[in-house]
């Protein structure tokens, strides 16, 4: 690989395990930044309990209120009290998360060791490249080993020599040429260019759900969030595309995690139109979809009981749903 070659082999700064280490410490912190409002605003309206009981008692000499007073009195320290723990483990989150950030010699050295990574890499898939032809070549010996040892056992019967199981000694080095790959090249290629990021044969999709977890490469750490572009093998992405995936406890529909770039740019123009945000017109397309696919599986139940031409059919005027034209 040429030095030009290498530089273009550009690794994540940090691992898919870090990665959702923090995402998961962000969720527990956005958590308890939440239970610190609601506790302070918990705490504003018992002051004010406070004091306007404080008036009713001192002022006005109303005892009748003393014990709603001492109440108040009790819930209010209790409550204020929830506020400390919360804040000092929201530090404790804070600083974790922090933790998480490498220093400059902490990616200095991953940059080195993906380095020895690539070089590994990179010498095992010219060892592919040898192999290839000499591969080729075995599996060409071995094909006329084959042969001559079809060609044995028909010449075997003309004598009348009995053939038993294995006696010709075939199964031993056939099992051999089953194994062997008729071209590891192109798939052992094809493997470098998705796993380095520098594949030209994958499409760019778009994320289209909160968080997209997807196998780690050298290239993409694999974490993703709504309006990320990906690009992934048509394989890869053909069940993340589905919009007709079943949860698997359930029968209920899931919202696809991923969309063409081109169905994308239509969910962003009819959010504009409709001046909502993109992820709001990416849920309403799904729910939609959800919507009319379970009348449409009510609709073939039902006629498949009662048929089409019943008086009580629930679906009359309801025409046939078309997935594609969604």
């Amino acid at each position: 690989m040429s030095k030009d070659k290498k530089a273009s082999y550009i690794g994540t700064p940090r691992s898919q395990r870090s990665m959702l280490a923090e995402r998961d410490l962000k969720i527990s912190l956005q958590k308890v930044r939440a239970s610190v409002v609601r506790t302070e605003e918990k705490v504003a309206d018992l002051e004010g309990t406070v004091e306007r009981l404080t008036e009713k008692v001192t002022t006005q000499g109303r005892v009748e209120f003393q014990n709603g007073f001492d109440r108040a009195i009790t819930d209010l320290a209790r409550i204020r009290g929830r506020i400390g723990p919360y804040k000092a483990e929201a530090a404790r989150l804070e600083a974790a998360i922090q933790a998480l950030q490498p220093s400059q010699g902490e990616t200095d050295a991953r940059h080195d060791c993906q380095h020895k990574f690539v070089n590994f890499a990179d010498a095992r898939l010219e060892c592919d490249r040898r192999a290839a032809p000499l591969i080729a070549e075995l599996r060409q010996i071995l094909s006329e080993r084959a042969r001559l040892s079809g060609e044995m056992q028909r010449a075997a019967k003309s004598f009348d020599l009995e053939v038993l199981s294995d006696t010709l000694d075939t199964r031993r080095v056939e099992s051999l040429l089953e194994v062997l790959p008729e071209n590891i090249l192109p798939e052992s290629e094809a493997w470098s260019g998705s796993f380095f990021g520098n594949s030209k044969t994958e499409k760019t999709y778009v994320v289209v759900v909160d968080w997209l977890v997807l196998p780690e490469t050298f290239a993409d750490a694999g974490i993703h969030t709504f309006g990320d572009h990906v690009k992934l093998t048509e394989k890869v992405a053909h069940e993340l595309l589905r919009r007709d995936r079943k949860e698997t406890s359930s029968s209920d529909l899931l919202p696809p995690d991923l969309m063409t770039e081109e169905d994308f740019e239509t969910q962003v123009a009819a959010a504009k139109v409709k001046g909502i945000s993109v992820e709001a017109q990416v849920a309403e397309a799904n729910l939609r979809f959800i919507y009319q696919a379970g009348q449409q599986t009510a609709r073939e139940k039902h006629e498949a009981i009662w048929g089409v031409d019943n008086k009580t059919h629930p679906f009359g005027s309801m025409q046939p749903f078309n997935p594609a034209a969604e």
